[in-house]
């Protein structure tokens, strides 16, 4: 038992951190078309969610928003964000789809690490750096092609990518950081 649905008010901006964090049986949630902010952890935990259609004048989410959302399939990011929180879909093992916005300019700390249904993900021309662990443990990940705008990778970037063959790195990279490709078989 327990929520497994909510439909937000229309007049609902922001929602705070961890504001439906281990809300465990939560499927749905219809969100405010006025929404701009997501707090940190808002979602985090929330293990049946397996949807969720984020309204275009959202423009801040937080550091491990979506956390551990193990159900949640595909995400499609709107344009009027241009950074993530650090974790924001760390642990979302059954994401296989991602749509990232065209002014988005880095892919964050552990953004989509343990993210094991990740095939593949393009990346815009804007973004300029991937962090640290970025893509660390998506066993599914196949292929990564880097935009020539990034020019800053983070250690252990692509590690325990074990089904990884094909890499295209941007000619303006600057340095391979430690630990990028670490058993990548």
């Amino acid at each position: 038992s327990g929520l497994t649905q909510i439909t937000l008010p229309d007049n609902v901006t922001s929602l705070g951190s961890a504001a439906f964090r281990s809300c465990v049986n939560l499927e749905r949630i219809n969100l405010s078309p006025r929404l701009t902010t997501i707090g940190n952890n808002a979602f985090a935990d929330c293990y049946e969610l397996d949807s969720i259609d984020l309204p275009h004048t959202v423009r801040q989410i937080g550091q491990s928003a979506f956390m551990n959302c193990i159900n949640l399939t595909q995400i499609t990011l709107p344009e009027s964000i241009t950074n993530l929180g650090y974790s924001i879909f760390s642990g979302c093992s059954a994401l296989s789809q991602v749509n990232l916005p065209d002014n988005l300019q880095s892919i964050p700390d552990s953004a989509f690490s343990a993210c094991s249904s990740l095939r593949s993900i393009d990346l815009p021309e804007s973004v300029t750096s991937i962090g640290v662990s970025a893509f660390a443990a998506c066993v599914s990940l196949e292929e990564i092609v880097l935009p020539d705008s990034v020019t800053s990778l983070g250690n252990g970037v692509f590690s325990d990518c074990e089904s990884l063959i094909r890499v295209e790195l941007s000619d303006d990279i600057e340095a391979i950081p430690s630990e990028a490709f670490r058993y990548c078989d």
